[in-house]
């Protein structure tokens, strides 16, 4: 259905949950802190999810570490391999190692580094620089860059040279536009993809209150699946935002496969609501519940209040609890 752009990018996500689970994890950068962790593929550009994997506890193995086996299972199953995609991930995947094993499998990586790190030069710390300076150290598939910005910036990658380039930012004290090497450029414009989508899935979600945590997991990959077809749809049509999206989607599956649904329509306030007589009933009973049925008030709805009644206006159709149903038709 979708086939990711050259640029991809690999890095963790949280489903906040504080279910009881033994993989719990805590993250305190994130925003909800406690939750089930995500690792995921995405397309830099378009933010598509192609591929994710759940972190259970069971990331280590024989094979080697946890971090490369990650990102080569999630290469693996997506079957982006031996293709020329251009990966970026953060200093937790990074390993000289896993750069050389990618490299040989015709995929390029760049991304962030830690200068302690095993197989890195120990050079880098001898290295004293001022800001803007930068030192490289390369091999023949791969260089390793130390570029000092407010703080020394530590980049390994297998496409990338020594390379600087004007950004749009200027320097506030000579006016002059800021200049940044060209790794670190690309590395800022394609590794946000895992970001991004948390953001928009935090604002428009699906999630609802419940102990389980398979439940919360569940309604969390309904929210991906309605992400990336939005993606797919945005290429046709770009004249829609997310959540306008979700909402004629939903409509379109209930008239789609519940036609007999009835929806009721708005009244108008101006003529019944204010005026007339209205009185108090009884909700009908249905086949289903019995004797009684409650709904909940809508009154009480509109402050946030979670109130069921038995009552309902003769009038309006709606349900009303006793407390609000003078309220509801005076104000």
């Amino acid at each position: 259905m979708y086939v990711p752009h050259k640029n991809i990018s690999i890095d963790e996500s949280l489903m906040q949950c504080r279910s009881r689970l033994h993989y719990i994890q805590f993250i305190r950068t994130k925003q909800a802190r406690f939750g089930v962790k995500f690792y995921k593929l995405c397309d830099s550009k378009s933010k598509y999810i192609h591929n994710f994997n759940i972190y259970t506890g069971k990331d280590k193995s024989d094979t080697g570490s946890a971090s490369k086996n990650v990102v080569m299972n999630l290469l693996e199953e997506s079957e982006l391999l031996y293709k020329g995609y251009c990966l970026f991930i953060d200093n937790w995947y990074s390993s000289p190692t896993l750069y050389r094993k990618l490299h040989d499998m015709k995929t390029n990586v760049c991304g962030t580094a830690r200068i302690n790190g095993k197989q890195m030069p120990r050079e880098l710390k001898v290295h004293q620089l001022q800001r803007g300076e930068a030192v490289v150290y390369s091999t023949r598939n791969m260089a390793v860059i130390k570029w000092k910005d407010k703080k020394d910036v530590v980049l390994l990658t297998t496409m990338h040279s020594l390379e600087f380039a004007e950004t749009e930012k200027t320097n506030r004290y000579t006016g002059q536009k800021c200049v940044k090497p060209t790794v670190v450029i690309d590395y800022n414009q394609n590794m946000g993809g895992v970001d991004v989508d948390d953001q928009i899935l935090s604002k428009f979600h699906t999630m609802r209150r419940c102990k389980k945590a398979y439940k919360k997991i569940f309604f969390y990959l309904i929210d991906m699946m309605l992400l990336n077809s939005y993606v797919i749809f945005k290429n046709h049509k770009k004249d829609r935002v997310f959540h306008i999206f979700k909402q004629q989607l939903a409509e379109e599956i209930i008239g789609e496969y519940l036609p007999n649904i009835k929806v009721s329509e708005p009244s108008n306030d101006s003529i019944t609501r204010y005026t007339g007589r209205h009185f108090p009933i009884r909700i009908p009973p249905t086949p289903a519940k019995g004797s009684r049925t409650s709904k909940r008030c809508v009154a009480c709805l509109s402050k946030c209040i979670r109130r069921e009644t038995v009552f309902k206006c003769h009038i309006c159709d709606v349900p009303l609890c006793i407390d609000h149903f003078k309220e509801f038709h005076e104000k």
